[in-house]
């Protein structure tokens, strides 16, 4: 989240976000763990008709990665089944940190 308090669009606000950061611009990334470097980015400008959990983190920023057997690491902002079957036909694999009480994960994990 980038911070803004003036006028935009797509200026996003988020009430549960526990930083003073609640209204500004979201920005979605694909990052380097080791050493920070921003490899693409995308502007969340709002609500698409297509987008729902699985296209959101199934969306630009994995294309460059299909079939190369990288592992990425999401937000738990994506804990969809579907979007880790989809990445992992796609030869792209994932870790995050999960919410077991999530009503998406399966009950036998």
């Amino acid at each position: 989240m980038i911070a803004l308090k003036g006028r935009l669009s797509c200026k996003q606000y988020l009430p549960a976000k526990p930083t003073k950061t609640k209204f500004g611009i979201k920005v979605w990334e694909r990052a380097s763990p080791q050493n920070g470097y921003l490899y693409e980015f995308q502007v969340y400008i709002g609500k698409v008709k297509r987008a729902t959990e699985e296209g959101l983190g199934s969306g630009d920023l994995t294309r460059k990665l299909i079939g190369k057997c990288h592992v990425i690491y999401i937000d738990n902002f994506f804990s969809c089944p579907e979007l880790y079957e989809q990445l992992c036909k796609e030869q792209i694999y994932c870790t995050r940190t999960t919410k077991f009480l999530s009503p998406k994960i399966p009950k036998d994990i």
